[in-house]
């Protein structure tokens, strides 16, 4: 149930950067997901495309580019070179395929490269901290798509990582800060 709440959250930002349910290894031998066949033609939605590559097609260009076409007709152009960078990334020894796409990405504003892998970076971090999440239950014997316990640690999948982090440090440098302020006032006073 929560599952289908996560990924509902989720948009073609996510998507295109691979922050979404990628289950372990472990997890899918307890609950097999075949891939199912891409449809023909492909769906001219965003939304559609978001799911294909979500159930498993994380891997295929031609999604990406079409996802990036959607993007681009529904003026969503940042998005749309975002997914025109990854579709040129996934096949990159096809110099045709590489020209097309970067004639589809200079169509679209830029998107520094360094905000790209960031994305990246962390959609890759929450992705590993859900595989151990569903090992670490696996393990317990406890149902990994109670995913109430990964909320409460990593936060809500549509809120910042960093922030959520700062948010459950500081108050506890707080603490710390102030338990050392108590002492060094403690000690002033003897």
């Amino acid at each position: 149930m929560l599952v289908a709440v996560f990924v509902l959250l989720l948009g073609p930002g996510e998507t295109i950067s691979g922050r979404y349910v990628q289950h372990s290894a472990e997890y899918l031998e307890r609950h097999p997901a075949p891939v199912a066949a891409l449809p023909s033609p492909l769906p001219s939605g965003v939304d559609g495309l978001c799911r294909l590559i979500e159930a498993g097609r994380h891997g295929d260009p031609e999604l990406f580019a079409a996802l990036g076409e959607a993007l681009f007709l529904a003026d969503r152009k940042e998005l749309a070179y975002r997914a025109f960078h990854r579709a040129h990334r996934l096949r990159p020894k096809d110099a045709a395929w590489g020209r097309r796409m970067q004639a589809r990405k200079n169509a679209c504003p830029r998107v520094p490269t360094a905000v790209i892998r960031e994305e990246e970076r962390q959609a890759a971090f929450r992705v590993a901290k859900l595989q151990g999440y569903e090992r670490e239950c696996l393990a317990r014997g406890k149902d990994p798509d109670d995913l109430a316990l990964f909320f409460e640690r990593y936060g809500r999948p549509d809120a910042d990582l960093g922030a959520h982090a700062r948010a459950r440090r500081y108050p506890w440098v707080e603490g710390v800060v102030g338990i050392l302020i108590g002492i060094a006032f403690g000690k002033r006073r003897a």
